[in-house]
């Protein structure tokens, strides 16, 4: 049993007020290292109702790794464990691999940033061929390498529970790439969401992995983020889309797609009827491969959010991409942020929207346009019953242009959110707008922070874990 701290700690700090109940405790840079770990082991060990357990960046080493595999053996309620940012080597994954193993209740597993090298990934995978619980693995941001794919992939084929894997930046080549496609071909794993993002994979690399990809029914996820993918490996991903069924969301973003590696994925993508959401942020597209796109758009009917920031669109884009809104009934979400669109460029994309009946969330932030650019938008607003957010940060709008979307404001009653932060209102032009708008604005609501309780507040255990 835990006894309940004095009311002056309480009072110091109330989210560890009664952490007897709690299911959820952060201990976040709290700088527990391994002797810190003890108190929380015997929690664990004593079988504590605690479901989620976050121990981010607090230096603990193997025996403090060692510790907690050893409590988790004896725990039945803890199904989420973050040890992000620790410092485990080969001799404190064998202790977690040995827990694994076991009728361990953890369905969530956080080892991202903790020194996991090939040998580690080996010693996970032998883990998860028999584990029945684990459904996510969270490996980003450490040294698996290519040669920890085949440890790790080769027993997936034997797992059925791990849904989520994350090797986000671990410096995966097309040479490791084979490994997971061979894992993915004809099903080999129950995987819906892998993350490859921060790899040096290249073409070669999308092109082994689409190919295999051609076969699979279970992913409905992929993320390569900045890997380099050009020309060839567009065109094989493109490929694939032309026969899968079940991939839903393809993450490209910071690639080097320019042009003609998007005429080339455009051609088959109007082939394609099941991907629903698509990243092509932060690459070279221009006008010239916009138009195929928007073409394949046209003839797709199945995808739903579409994000192209930060590309070279300008306002003949804009003109294209309003062409195509008029009509398209798929898109809820377009991210066109950070491109070049001037004032005409969006006096087109707000003609657009007037026949627009799907469109849910729209951003334009950090483009071009200024007041300019807005002027037509009250009409827009008063007319749309569909637009739910609306993005227009960052445009040198001043309180002339505000002005024109306070006039549709106050005719449209659907509108939740306008985000015009860091344009060129004062302080007091920025309260009347926020008054005018009914509370309908515009600075982002603040993220909900978690709730991290001091570890130097909670009471330790009256029976030490040794």
């Amino acid at each position: 049993m835990l006894r309940r701290p004095p009311r002056s700690t309480q009072s110091r700090s109330s989210a560890a007020s009664d952490v007897y109940k709690r299911q959820s405790l952060v201990l976040t840079d709290d700088n527990l290292e391994d002797e810190g770990v003890k108190p929380l082991c015997s929690l664990l060990a004593m079988n504590h109702p605690l479901a989620k357990l976050k121990l981010k960046g607090n230096k603990i080493n193997d025996k403090g790794i060692i510790d907690l595999a050893n409590a988790l053996s004896k725990n039945r309620n803890l199904t989420s464990l973050n040890l992000y940012h620790n410092y485990p080597t080969e001799e404190g994954l064998r202790a977690l691999a040995r827990t694994l193993s076991s009728d361990c209740p953890l369905t969530s597993l956080n080892l991202g940033l903790s020194n996991v090298s090939s040998q580690g990934a080996e010693i996970l995978g032998k883990a998860l061929k028999s584990n029945g619980t684990l459904t996510h693995l969270e490996l980003s941001m450490n040294n698996i390498g290519d040669e920890g794919m085949v440890g790790l992939f080769e027993p997936l084929r034997s797992n059925r529970t791990l849904v989520r894997l994350n090797l986000d930046y671990n410096g995966i080549t097309p040479d490791g790439a084979k490994f997971i496609a061979s894992a993915l071909e004809n099903n080999g794993t129950v995987l819906r969401e892998l993350i490859l993002s921060r790899n040096d994979l290249s073409n070669k690399g999308a092109e082994t992995l689409a190919i295999a990809l051609q076969t699979n029914t279970s992913l409905n996820s992929l993320d390569l983020t900045y890997n380099s993918i050009e020309v060839e490996g567009m065109n094989a991903l493109g490929m694939m889309l032309k026969t899968n069924t079940t991939l839903t969301s393809l993450n490209l973003d910071k690639n080097q797609v320019n042009d003609q590696a998007l005429d080339l994925f455009s051609a088959n993508l109007k082939m394609n009827n099941t991907l629903k959401e698509l990243n092509l942020g932060n690459n070279n597209i221009n006008i010239d491969g916009l138009k195929k796109f928007v073409e394949a758009l046209q003839a797709n009917n199945s995808l739903s959010v579409l994000d192209l920031t930060n590309n070279f669109i300008d306002d003949l884009g804009a003109k294209l991409i309003a062409k195509f809104l008029e009509t398209n009934t798929s898109i809820t979400s377009l991210n066109l942020s950070k491109n070049k669109i001037e004032e005409q460029g969006a006096e087109d994309i707000w003609e657009g929207m007037k026949k627009n009946t799907t469109l849910r969330v729209l951003s334009l932030a950090a483009n071009l346009f200024g007041n300019g650019g807005v002027q037509s938008l009250s009409k827009v607003l008063a007319q749309n019953c569909v637009l739910l957010e609306l993005d227009l940060s960052e445009n040198m709008i001043t309180m002339e242009g505000a002005s024109y979307i306070l006039q549709g404001l106050r005719e449209n009653k659907v509108l939740v959110s306008v985000n015009l932060m860091e344009n060129k209102l004062s302080d007091e032009e920025w309260e009347e707008f926020r008054d005018e708008s009914k509370g309908r604005t515009i600075m982002p609501k603040p993220k909900k922070p978690e709730c991290p309780v001091s570890y130097t507040h909670l009471t330790l255990p009256t029976t030490p874990y040794v």
